[in-house]
């Protein structure tokens, strides 16, 4: 599972700050997952150990971005405790992610989104120190219940680990390319039957096949 990072930019002191890497994303957040730095403990706020999802500095108004497809689970439009904010499913990967303190959300509640659609405008709506976006990943079971809900967090881990950069666009696929695909989607690399049929192919009909569910030519065992 590869997230979209959900900004652009971010700033930190003042300054803006391209995110053209997931380190560089990283070593500007304003506030991590799981410490404490609020001046009132998260205990007493949310029931909380420490901080369940990681914040991104942001004036009002920046734009933020779906950091995977999937269906608008809660499209929360009142600015009360918790402000504006927006939850995604995907049943697929089996995740829900949320985008919180929003100024202004741009997608409804049932509405299907792909990776890397505009959903919302940053802000700093409900209780929050500055303008910012709060962003949070959960894991579910089969019918979509978070798991691990007593795990101090209210389910939700760390979403660094998952987040990514890197961006494959070539237009002919090379044996490299098919190899990793596989390696990542299946867990293991393809045959050479497999490597020979799709190199010199264009990389989008090798994610259609792949999502269409059909065996085709994937030998290799999905993880």
């Amino acid at each position: 599972m590869r997230l979209q990072i959900p900004v652009k930019h971010l700033w930190r002191d003042g300054h803006r700050v391209h995110v053209d890497s997931v380190a560089t994303f990283v070593r500007h957040l304003s506030q991590p997952f799981g410490v404490n730095w609020v001046v009132k403990p998260y205990s007493e706020i949310t029931g909380d150990i420490g901080h369940p999802g990681i914040d991104i500095a942001l004036p009002t108004g920046q734009d933020i971005f779906a950091s995977h497809e999937g269906v608008v689970l809660e499209a929360d439009d009142n600015d009360d405790r918790d402000g504006l904010g927006i939850t995604i499913y995907d049943k697929f990967t089996r995740i829900i992610t949320s985008y919180w303190h929003n100024s202004k959300n741009l997608v409804r509640q049932g509405e299907v989104v792909k990776k890397g659609k505009l959903i919302a405008l940053s802000g700093g709506t409900g209780k929050a120190y500055g303008p910012h976006l709060h962003f949070g990943l959960y894991f579910t079971d089969e019918t979509g219940q978070i798991l691990n809900v007593d795990n101090g967090y209210h389910g939700a881990v760390d979403p660094v680990p998952f987040l990514a950069t890197e961006v494959f666009n070539p237009t002919n696929m090379d044996r490299d390319f098919v190899s990793n695909f596989y390696l990542f989607y299946f867990g293991d690399y393809p045959s050479f039957d497999v490597l020979n049929f799709w190199e010199g192919k264009n990389y989008r009909d090798l994610f259609a096949e792949a999502l269409s569910g059909r065996a085709g030519h994937f030998t290799a065992n999905k993880r």
